[in-house]
């Protein structure tokens, strides 16, 4: 298969998904959604810039274990 999908960031905020577990597939598509789509910088926690590529992310396995209500062995 080939070709591109177009999907609105902020999709699993909908209502009809509640507070449940995010399954893997819904973490894979996550962690695309929260990739930079252009080179940016953000703050790390202690405050400190970093810079962000395209396609690149930054956060933490506790981060990711919030979002996806998942504990820290399943991240």
């Amino acid at each position: 298969m080939t070709g591109w999908i177009r999907l609105h960031r902020g999709w699993r905020d909908c209502e009809v998904f509640g507070d449940e577990p995010m399954t893997e597939r819904e973490a894979w598509v996550w962690l695309i959604e929260k990739a930079a789509w252009k080179p940016c910088v953000r703050r790390n926690a202690k405050g400190e810039r970093v810079q962000i590529e395209r396609g690149q992310f930054h956060t933490s396995l506790r981060n990711l274990g919030e979002a996806w209500s998942w504990g820290k062995n399943k991240v």
